[in-house]
């Protein structure tokens, strides 16, 4: 089994940060979007963008095979930034595919300690992850979605890396653990 290097991901930098949200098969954070209404008004999903402390498995031509995480201030950051600049409002197809009729009504932060909770339905959420509300008038999506040829959203993004030791990491999981 090869090991992966674990990197923090973080906004350093002007570049660093969300393009656009993509709506795909199969999201690397592993967690689903939820119908929530579909009828003549239009479809409502809510979706997990991003999951706080979890391994998210990725390979480039920089890194190749490894692992990054998102901690819940960069998430923060990722929120803010991307509300200011617009980009969390651009939408794709398996970035790809830009599309249009999409509309995000609610974006939040999960926060236990301040009972900042999300559907229930999701799964896999943990604190400080990052979770949105969708709208979607665009037949071609809806379609794609009550078909399960889409299954969640993804982030597309440039994000500066930290590289993590497995003691600093185990560290952070215990620490997280007494929360």
């Amino acid at each position: 089994m090869e090991k992966l290097t674990l990197y923090l991901a973080d906004i350093k930098d002007k570049a660093d940060g969300i393009q656009s949200l993509s709506f795909v098969k199969n999201p690397a954070i592993k967690s689903n979007l939820v119908l929530v209404k579909n009828d003549e008004d239009g479809m409502i999903v809510d979706a997990p963008i991003i999951l706080a402390h979890e391994l998210i498995f990725r390979n480039n031509e920089s890194y190749g095979n490894h692992n990054i995480m998102f901690v819940p201030d960069v998430i923060s950051d990722m929120i803010r930034e991307s509300a200011e600049s617009g980009k969390v409002y651009q939408f794709d197809i398996e970035h790809q595919t830009p599309i249009s009729g999409v509309t995000l009504i609610e974006s939040y932060q999960v926060d236990y300690t301040n009972r900042i909770m999300y559907n229930k339905a999701l799964t896999g959420i943990t604190d400080g992850s990052w979770i949105g509300k969708f709208a979607i008038t665009n037949e071609n999506l809806k379609s794609k979605i009550l078909d399960k040829q889409i299954n969640g959203i993804s982030i597309s993004g440039v994000f500066s890396y930290e590289p993590i030791t497995l003691k600093d990491a185990l560290s952070l999981h215990k620490l997280l653990n007494k929360k």
